[in-house]
């Protein structure tokens, strides 16, 4: 009896055990909030409390429109933004309920918790940054007459100075927030959701626009005065930013409905009432002092100010850094000898990314300050991917294009001059090609000394013969040069939880090799570095090449992976948001086939290749797609085992009662 009560005792303690061991799915360990979004940090910002009243247009004593809400700036805000409430279901479908709300920092709310607050505000140099000078320009005529000053809330801002003024995008069932990633997009309605202006109010004009200064057009997106441009048109899955503009301070309330098509019907939003407080506080009736944390403005925008960066030679040229490498790429074993050059430095990659949002990224789960994210089902270290720049395909042109009509813009801030034309990854999303951004945005509040910020830089670059690679802000007045392979001293400034796209150009085809170095001071005061390898295949003939070379065909000799270097700390991440990966089981005879067929066919479904480098040997080298099968199996296993623990413990324990 007592041998069948250890028995027993074992095999409880191995159902236990097992079923312990079961992985606990996406949906259940998400944080989530009480709409089912992921839960983000919050922006900066002040509650109105109740009681706050103000004079209307009447001369009247009423409550401020803002009263409960929370006046957010200096931080990332969606104004704009269509999901599902989750926590709701609709009766008629039982599907949740589409909803128009907007996003704090990085964590959705409703519409009705915000007031969008563009404040007077001035960098840490005390120059002013919340008004802009129309340029004399034709394609800026919308906004008024040349010379005129504007309220403006830009596409980019300057991270080094906390997100000020404000950051306002738009987005729509953006990957980030959605608790099944892409796989929320709703694919029973059609692809794109529109925003659409029902009711205005306003002392002025508001418009929203996109300029990209390698497209000589702006991308008009909503005006508040052209009965043409009162709807947005926005693809579900996407999210970006814009200029904001207000043409006199005050308040400014706009009534928004959003819908989504299906079929020959629409399935629309409430209507929501959103809320731009522009101006100081006096101007949008607030009591004096209650927006805080501004910055004095000591160079005001002036009558004979404009707004062109300067030019001076002299603090333009620099000279480049030693640790920059060079290869021809005039012929194939030229095109061999750059891409074996950039690997060379960066590891030998696993993917190669066609398309998608990708964040080079620092991050602290698990008490570590960097890891590999995962947001949609990919996971990537850094050197297990190469990024594709084609000469074609992209949805807004190129990204091989003429230069002659901007590149002055460019060489205006740079040493030597640019070709004719060139490889360009644009700032806003193109969702045929890579969208390539910087983030910090998932570390902790806690993990940074206060006040202090991350900086990215250049150390090593591999690069194609006279091949330069040059990234850039796009801005009304002109471009904001941000790195420059010729001069690796330039250094990228973020504030906590920062988020960044930049438009990249590649001067020749070839591979790219970069090593970045992400520094930080901890809240401890410690000074960490952490290295991010990445590489860019530029051109059509450079893609097919590195398809061969990692589906098995030779390069020159041999090419082996970058040796693992023995650091305490993994490097900084890339992180994947588009969501869309190879499920073939990396190294398997019928994955590697399909892999040569691609590398022949030159596409690719899935926006993504994934390869096994199987020549080293003495690398334990597990790709995500092999842990998800050993994760399947683990878990059947420990199902498995659990089942049959519970049912031998439960017929021993009756055999014992009769036995008793």
């Amino acid at each position: 009896m007592a041998k069948i009560t250890k028995v027993t005792s074992m095999l409880c303690c191995l159902a236990i055990v097992s079923l312990s061991m079961l992985p606990v799915s996406a949906s259940e360990d998400a944080a989530l909030d009480a709409t089912g979004h992921k839960k983000g940090e919050p922006a900066f910002g002040v509650t109105i409390p109740k009681g706050t009243t103000y004079r209307d247009s009447d001369g009247k004593e009423v409550p401020h429109p803002c009263v409960d809400r929370k006046i957010g700036y200096q931080g990332h805000f969606d104004a704009l933004y269509g999901t599902y409430n989750y926590s709701v279901k609709e009766p008629a479908t039982d599907l949740p309920k589409l909803e128009l709300m907007a996003v704090d920092g990085q964590q959705v709310v409703p519409q009705e918790s915000l007031c969008f607050r563009l404040p007077p505000d001035a960098g840490e140099d005390g120059e002013e940054l919340s008004r802009i000078r129309i340029p004399d320009d034709e394609e800026f005529s919308f906004l008024g007459k040349p010379g005129d000053i504007v309220w403006y809330a830009p596409q980019n801002i300057p991270f080094a100075n906390g997100h000020r003024p404000i950051w306002a995008g738009i987005g729509a069932f953006d990957p980030h927030h959605e608790p099944k990633g892409k796989d929320s997009i709703p694919e029973h309605l059609d692809k794109n959701m529109y925003f659409e202006l029902k009711d205005f109010s306003g002392p002025g004009d508001v418009n929203v626009f996109f300029k990209n200064n390698s497209r000589k057009e702006v991308e008009r997106i909503f005006s508040s005065n052209d009965e043409e441009l009162k709807t947005i048109e926005y693809e579900m899955g996407s999210h970006g930013h814009f200029n904001w503009t207000f043409s006199k301070p005050g308040i400014y309330e706009l009534t928004w409905e959003a819908y989504v098509k299906n079929g020959a019907f629409k399935v629309k939003t409430e209507p929501v009432r959103q809320i731009w407080l522009v101006g100081s506080d006096e101007e949008v009736g607030l009591p004096e002092g209650t927006t805080t944390n501004l910055n004095k403005i000591t160079k005001p925008l002036d009558k004979d100010a404009t707004n062109e960066p300067p030019t001076d030679p002299s603090e333009k040229k620099k000279p480049p850094r030693p640790e920059k490498g060079h290869s021809e790429t005039s012929s194939p074993s030229a095109l061999d000898d750059s891409i074996e050059r950039a690997w060379k430095l960066t590891g030998t990659p696993k993917t190669i990314i066609n398309d998608g949002h990708m964040d080079l990224a620092l991050t602290r789960p698990d008490k570590e300050f960097v890891t590999v994210i995962n947001r949609e089902g990919k996971k990537y270290s850094s050197g297990d991917v190469t990024l594709a720049v084609p000469d074609s395909g992209g949805d807004q042109g190129g990204p091989l294009v003429k230069t002659d009509s901007w590149k002055d813009r460019i060489e205006a801030q740079i040493s030597g001059s640019l070709p004719d034309q060139a490889w360009v990854l644009p700032e806003s999303q193109d969702h045929k090609l890579p969208w390539v951004g910087f983030s910090n945005e998932d570390l902790p509040s806690d993990a940074l000394l206060p006040d202090s910020k991350m900086t990215v830089s250049l150390n090593k670059v591999e690069l194609p013969h006279d091949g330069r690679m040059i990234s850039w802000h796009n801005g009304i007045s002109g471009i904001d040069l941000l790195t420059d392979t010729d001069d690796l001293s330039k250094n990228l400034e973020y504030g906590l939880h920062a988020h960044d796209h930049q438009s990249m150009l590649f001067t020749k085809e070839g591979a790219y090799g970069l090593e970045y170095s992400f520094d930080i001071t901890t809240a401890s005061g410690k000074q960490e570095s952490y290295p991010l390898h990445i590489s860019y295949l530029v051109g059509d003939a450079t893609i097919a090449r590195a398809k061969e070379i990692l589906a098995g065909e030779k390069l020159g000799g041999s090419l082996k992976k970058k040796p693992q270097e023995k650091e305490t700390k993994k490097p900084a991440s890339v992180q994947n948001k588009s969501g869309k990966h190879n499920k073939d089981t990396v190294g398997s005879e019928s994955a590697r086939k399909r892999q040569q067929l691609a590398a022949t066919s030159g596409s690719d479904t899935n926006g993504i290749y994934s390869f096994h480098d199987g020549d080293v040997q003495d690398e334990a080298v597990t790709t995500a797609a092999e842990w998800q099968e050993l994760d399947t199996w683990w878990t059947q296993l420990s199902a498995l085992l659990g089942i049959l623990g519970i049912v031998g413990a439960f017929v021993l324990f009756r055999k014992s009662m009769r036995n008793n």
